[in-house]
This record gives C-alpha cells, structure tokens and sequence, in this order.
C-alpha cells in the first residue's frame, strides 16, 4: 500500500503546485512503476487460479483453436504465455502496459 500511496502524494504535490502536466521523465517513471507494479503482483484476486488455470489449459491447444471462442485478444495474450511455460506474469505485464497506457492517457 506504501508505494501507492507514495505515488498518489507525490502527484497530489505536483497538484498543489499549480502543475497541469507531470515531467516526461515523471510520466515514464509513474509508466513503469504502475506497469512492473501490477504486472508482477503474485496470487492476487479470488480469480487468480482461474486464470493460472487458463494458461495451463492453452499449452497444448493451436494457436486457432485458442482464439476461436470469446475474448480473442486475451486468449492469444493468454496463449503466448503458455508457449513461454505457463508464465501468467507475461500475460499480466502486457494486460497492466496496455492498462496504464490507456490511464496515463
């Protein structure tokens, strides 16, 4: 929670101080920190089996028959982590960049 914390102080100061925009380098820094934050959290979640179960699920299955069903984009994801050994982290590095592109936006 502290380096949450830390981040929202740190932008409520920039805040205080009349700032509209953060720094480049503040906004690649704010970028990966979120990014390598959420990215790399570990059994977070009810669902977090659920999802460790999906990729275990996709690592014999084509690449077709992985994205046939629902959720195209999130299966394929899904699917290259399975190919690089059920590496879940993968999977949520890439889902929090393209998350905290679109926050930071």
């Amino acid at each position: 929670m502290l380096p949450y914390l830390s981040l929202y102080l740190y932008l409520s100061y920039q805040s205080f101080k009349g700032a509209i925009k953060v720094s480049s380098f503040s906004y690649y820094l704010i970028f990966a920190f979120l990014t390598i934050f959420i990215g790399f959290r570990h059994e977070i979640g009810v669902d977090w089996m659920q999802y460790v179960g999906i990729i275990k699920n996709l690592e014999d299955v084509s690449l077709f028959n992985a994205i046939k069903g629902i959720e195209q984009s999130y299966m394929l994801l899904s699917w290259i982590g399975a190919q690089f050994g059920n590496n879940i982290y993968f999977v949520n590095l890439v889902s929090a960049l393209i998350f905290i592109y679109g926050l930071l936006s």
